[in-house]
């Protein structure tokens, strides 16, 4: 899977380093902040939400990519949440309700 980063993130980088240059450089950094702002959006956004099964409590998955990850790496919330907002495998926001229905994993 490709990077994804935060492109006002990117272009205040850049722009921080561009106020310490001049001539040249300044305009290729100028020029870098215009293609940023120019490029498409990566993806869209995929939204998902972590599953946990009574057969197995100790692993959770994630609804999109259904890839298991091991809840002892992971702390549990007071409330019962999971702490990750995104998937690590896919990428996607973990912001849908938990399911524990393991018929859907």
């Amino acid at each position: 899977m490709s990077d994804l980063i935060d492109r006002q993130a990117a272009i205040e980088a850049i722009n921080t380093r561009r106020s310490v240059y001049s001539g040249m450089w300044g305009k290729g950094l100028s020029l870098a902040v215009d293609t940023l702002r120019d490029l498409p959006s990566a993806q869209p956004v995929r939204h998902g939400h972590w599953q946990i099964t009574d057969a197995y409590p100790h692993n959770i998955y994630c609804s999109e990519c259904h890839t298991r990850f091991a809840q002892t790496h992971w702390a549990v919330w007071e409330d019962g949440s999971l702490p990750r907002e995104f998937c690590p495998n896919c990428g996607a926001r973990m912001d849908g309700e938990q399911n524990d229905d393991p018929s859907k994993i």
